[in-house]
């Protein structure tokens, strides 16, 4: 059946519009009709966003959608030039006022992420690089500068899909696309010789993250359940181990938790952890919950050892975090 588009009259409709109820609608009309407000919801709305960024993307042009603040900018600009010139005094002069008179701009959170990742405060860095991606999500630079400051905070997850994020805003031919795809290279070439994808290594972090909130929960079944689940495709991971026995430890299990142990120290003979629970557990009476403090490990530790780029302006003539023109 030809069906014209309600609006016009004139034109076959062939996009079904939320709008209209369903009805279907042309390709003009719904050009015309479109907007953030009142069709974010429609798939073909999403297809015409998602082309729009793409082309963005390509074109190194993404920064045109954050909001601009000049003076902001510049100043900002002048703080990592001072950076970048080790005079991260006078960054900070620059940029700790920015900081209360504008909270909420993206542009001041990257700066001050830089200031603390070039003094080592890492853990800072990674509040405002979050920030700054949070405010603005198409903010490639400071997506990099997360990859960067979460592999030295350990935070291997996070570290690896901000990474990620940095390769899919950029454009393909960019430097920061290219070093960190490289960093994703090596990174996915270590895991391979574990016989790891990077999507079981990915999906073993959070398993193990959620393991280890079972275990600070007293949920020792449950833990025991995630921390096994990691071992079944990383059956190496000293850690997962070493938590394991104290899980059975605190179940009364004493021979899983010394298996686990030795396991963990089989695997790493300088995991101190294990050594000095292994000396509880050996006092303990099978069949009845260990009642010693022991020690657990909370963070998902890894070898890969790949180097990440850091990176503090997006322009060699001195704008940052805009791409290129």
């Amino acid at each position: 059946m030809n069906t014209k588009c309600p609006i016009c009259t004139r034109v076959k409709g062939k996009r079904d519009c939320l709008l209209k109820g369903g009805a279907l609608i042309c390709q003009k009309c719904c050009a015309t009709l479109r907007s953030t407000e009142t069709c974010s919801e429609c798939h073909h709305f999403q297809e015409v966003e998602k082309h729009k960024l793409q082309k963005m993307i390509n074109s190194g042009t993404l920064h045109q959608l954050a909001p601009q603040i000049p003076e902001v900018e510049d100043a900002v600009d002048r703080a990592l030039i001072f950076l970048e010139q080790s005079m991260s005094s006078r960054a900070e002069e620059l940029l700790l006022p920015l900081l209360q008179s504008h909270p909420e701009n993206h542009s001041v959170h990257y700066g001050i992420g830089c200031l603390h990742l070039i003094n080592k405060n890492f853990p800072e860095a990674v509040i405002h690089f979050k920030k700054a991606t949070k405010i603005f999500p198409y903010f490639v630079e400071a997506w990099q500068n997360l990859s960067t400051v979460c592999r030295e905070t350990e935070d291997f997850h996070l570290s690896i899909t901000a990474a990620q994020k940095a390769v899919q805003l950029s454009p393909v031919d960019s430097p920061i696309a290219s070093n960190t795809r490289k960093f994703l290279k090596n990174i996915s070439a270590h895991l391979a010789k574990q016989g790891l994808t990077m999507e079981q290594f990915l999906a073993n972090l959070e398993t193990f993250d959620q393991a280890h909130s079972q275990l600070e929960n007293g949920n020792y079944k449950a833990a025991i359940d995630g921390f096994h689940s990691v071992l079944e495709t990383d059956k190496k991971h000293v850690q997962s181990h070493g938590n394991l026995a104290l899980c059975y430890a605190m179940l009364g299990d004493k021979t899983n938790a010394l298996y686990h142990l030795n396991k963990a120290l089989d695997l790493d003979p300088e995991y101190t952890i294990a050594s000095d629970n292994l000396l509880a557990v050996e006092k303990m009476t099978d069949g009845t919950p260990l009642d010693l403090p022991m020690q657990h490990i909370s963070s998902f530790t890894t070898d890969v050892t790949t180097e990440s780029p850091t990176h503090y302006r997006g322009r060699s003539d001195g704008r940052f975090g805009r791409g290129e023109d």
